[in-house]
């Protein structure tokens, strides 16, 4: 698992909603895998294609966990954390340069370095490499900023 501190998370680019539910984590993250090579269609919400957080409401929905639907709003659904990431922790991202330190996207936390998200630019739900420096990346965009979660 990644470590976080303070001081790797500066910016306020990417918050992270971390999974309470050790559980439903795991089953979320293996339910977001099953829907690797499925379409991304922006508004989508499954079952046979998904947006970012259509994807990330998909998978917690089917293990019982609600969440809101928007990426936004999921940044805000959860507690702050400042330790290790565990897999089923949201990340969330600001994508859009004209809207710095606005959550425009969220991806699922698997584990080591990668994510499973739903790629507007790849086209589909994919996992992703967060990279291999002191700082997660979001491989098209910007760099992890903070963190919090939903089940223990």
């Amino acid at each position: 698992m990644r470590s976080f501190s303070p001081q790797t998370c500066l910016s306020p680019i990417l918050l992270i909603f971390c999974a309470m539910d050790s559980g439903a984590a795991q089953d979320a993250v293996d339910i977001a895998i099953d829907q690797i090579g499925k379409p991304y269609t922006w508004g989508a919400d499954g079952p046979d294609e998904f947006d970012c957080s259509g994807l990330t409401e998909f998978a917690y929905n089917q293990t019982g966990i609600a969440i809101p639907r928007q990426a936004l709003d999921q940044s805000l659904f959860g507690i702050a954390v400042t330790g290790s990431l565990r897999r089923g922790d949201l990340l969330f991202f600001a994508t859009d340069d004209n809207l710095p330190g606005t959550v425009t996207h969220v991806g699922i936390f698997e584990s080591g370095n990668t994510m499973i998200h739903a790629a507007s630019r790849a086209g589909e739900v994919k996992r992703a490499d967060l990279g291999h420096s002191g700082t997660l990346r979001h491989p098209e965009h910007s760099d992890l900023s903070g963190t919090s979660r939903q089940a223990a």
